[in-house]
């Protein structure tokens, strides 16, 4: 091999290497970029579990509220009810 082709080679591994360099570069500064969208995203994540709970204790409230009304309401109905059948009766006397 003579010198010149010698240098060519070198040159070429040089080029090679400083390609290779350029690109770990680029791959690192992604994978930093990777890494700080992945943090954002749980956080997000997380806000949204926190608000999932949240919505999940206000159903379970509604729906104990729903269960608690339709007891009055029951309750409401039955002396009403009454009251009317005492008063119907009243009223026939009349």
């Amino acid at each position: 091999m003579t010198n010149e082709e010698m240098q060519h080679i070198i040159e070429f591994m040089i080029q090679r290497q400083e390609t290779f360099a350029g690109n770990l570069d680029r791959l690192e500064a992604n994978q930093a970029r990777l890494q700080i969208n992945q943090e954002r995203l749980q956080t997000q994540v997380q806000g949204l579990a926190t608000i999932v709970g949240e919505i999940g204790a206000a159903q379970l409230r509604t729906e104990e509220a729903v269960r608690q009304t339709q007891s009055d309401l029951s309750h409401l109905s039955k002396i009403v009810t009454l009251l009317v059948e005492r008063n119907g009766g009243s009223d026939k006397q009349q």
